[in-house]
Parts: structure tokens; sequence; C-alpha cells
């Protein structure tokens, strides 16, 4: 029988807190990128929807697969998967550190998005598994900026990217 396993917190090292004034880009995400390339390359995804939650119970860890057709598969790190179990371990340490530079009320849902290359995030709406974030994302409604920068044939590449709009007569 498959012994339960233990919560996030007991698991993952201890994070150094942050200091205050530590910009958001000082947030270190390459040991992320490494697993999450690993978790894309595993599935056939382009990209991961990652969330980090605090709840009286403790801290849980969401990822989200999305795939090249637009679909989405929900909760994908239930898996047990070693590759998975990775990226929740670098997307709690890394999440914390951002969550701990948000203001109380809004750091308790904090996420990502990663296409592998680079990871998004955006202070307006820090939750990525609210209703529709990653449709406002494509849309341009809901503004993102690099906490890593994505390779430029990435896909966040192009959602950081200015549009060029033409009009057709």
């Amino acid at each position: 029988m498959r012994q339960p396993s233990a919560p996030l917190d007991s698991i993952c090292p201890p994070v150094r807190v942050c200091e205050p004034e530590r910009r958001r880009s000082d947030i270190p995400t390459g040991d992320l990128l490494g697993h999450v390339r690993a978790v894309i390359a595993e599935t056939g995804c382009t990209m991961l929807l990652i969330e980090r939650s605090v709840r009286v119970g403790g801290t849980s860890i969401r990822i989200d697969a999305v795939y090249p057709d637009g679909s989405r598969s929900k909760g994908i790190a239930r898996s047990g998967d070693p590759a998975m179990r990775a990226v929740c371990h670098a997307a709690d340490a890394m999440l914390r550190q951002l969550s701990e530079l948000l203001p109380s009320g809004l750091n308790d849902r904090t996420g990502v998005l990663s296409d592998g290359t680079g990871v998004l995030f955006s202070l307006d709406q820090p939750s990525v598994m609210t209703a529709d974030w990653l449709g406002a994302v494509f849309a341009g409604t809901v503004p993102c900026f690099a906490l890593s920068p994505s390779a430029t044939s990435g896909l966040l590449a192009s959602l950081l990217a200015p549009q060029q709009c033409g009009r057709a007569h």
C-alpha cells in the first residue's frame, strides 16, 4: 500500500526570508526553469501554470499543464512523478520568496506561468488559477512581467512582445 506523502512544508527545504527592499527581479528562477523543462518534455505540454496557496492547514502547490491546442490539464502535480516533485519543491521556494514581497492579502495565492525558458508573473493578479487568467494574459488585459527572460523563440516572449496591429481594407 502506498504511503501518503508528507505535507509540502515538511518536505521542502527552508527558504531564506526576503529583505523588504529586495526587487522582484532578484527572485531566483533557475532551479524552477530546469525542472519545468523536464516536465514539459515528459508531458508534451507547452507551458505550466504554477500556484502556491497558503491555507490554515499548510501550503500546497497546484500545477496545470497547458497544451499546444490551448487545452489544459488541471492539478497534474498529484502524479507523484519525481520530475513533478522537483518542480513543486523549486516552485515552493521561489513563490514563497515572491509572496513575501506582495502586500498582505495578495500573498496567500501566488503563481507564475512558465514555458521552461522564462517565468511570467502578474502583480495585478498574482493568482494564476483565477477564472480565465491565462486567456486574459493572451488578450493583454492582465499585464505580466518576466521574472526570468524567456528565450526569443519561446511562447512567453511572444506574450510580452508588443502586438503589431494592421488594418485590412
